[in-house]
């Protein structure tokens, strides 16, 4: 700086770090296969190359509008964090998308990553089950099988069959898709 009588002061200079990157190249996995009753209360989500550091927002969605998301935010310790404990209870049974971005300290948002997962939460009902044999006898106690009435196509399921009357025998027990 120069005043008005000529006289120059020393320079003055500032140093700042230019980064106009956004975070890039990362990706997440939501944890579970499959949301069911059983996990429905604690889902978890993994990321890949995450930059460490960054903060992320998260949002998980079902496909009714009118129910609100579940939302959550937090910074990046590795690059292969996982987030855990989260609730998605109160959203709908269909297909859920979880959609993630990063935030560098910058400033600079990085885009959506995303991943689905399917959420069906309703407990079989509604099915009956009945011995094909009636009566069971010596005849046919080597084939004895049963039908399902009503059953959910692409269950599976699990059987004990026993005689109730014995108790040195053990029930025969097994299970099918």
């Amino acid at each position: 700086m120069t005043d008005i009588y000529g006289n120059q002061g020393n320079d003055a200079t500032d140093t700042v770090l230019k980064d106009t990157s956004e975070p890039s190249g990362y990706s997440v996995s939501i944890d579970s296969s499959y949301i069911n009753s059983s996990n429905a209360t604690a889902i978890n989500f993994t990321f890949a190359l995450a930059e460490v550091g960054a903060t992320y927002s998260y949002s998980i969605d079902d496909t009714n509008g009118a129910t609100l998301p579940i939302t959550g935010s937090g910074t990046i310790g590795t690059a292969t964090d996982q987030i855990t404990g989260i609730d998605v209870s109160g959203l709908d049974d269909d297909t859920l998308t979880l959609t993630v971005y990063l935030t560098d300290g910058a400033g600079n948002q990085g885009s959506n990553a995303t991943d689905t997962v399917t959420k069906e939460t309703v407990l079989p009902s509604g099915y009956a089950v009945t011995l094909d044999q009636d009566p069971v006898t010596s005849a046919n106690d080597t084939g004895v099988s049963f039908t399902f009435a009503s059953a959910e196509v692409g269950t599976t399921y699990h059987y004990s069959i026993d005689d109730n009357n014995n108790d040195s025998t053990s029930p025969i027990t097994g299970s099918g898709p």
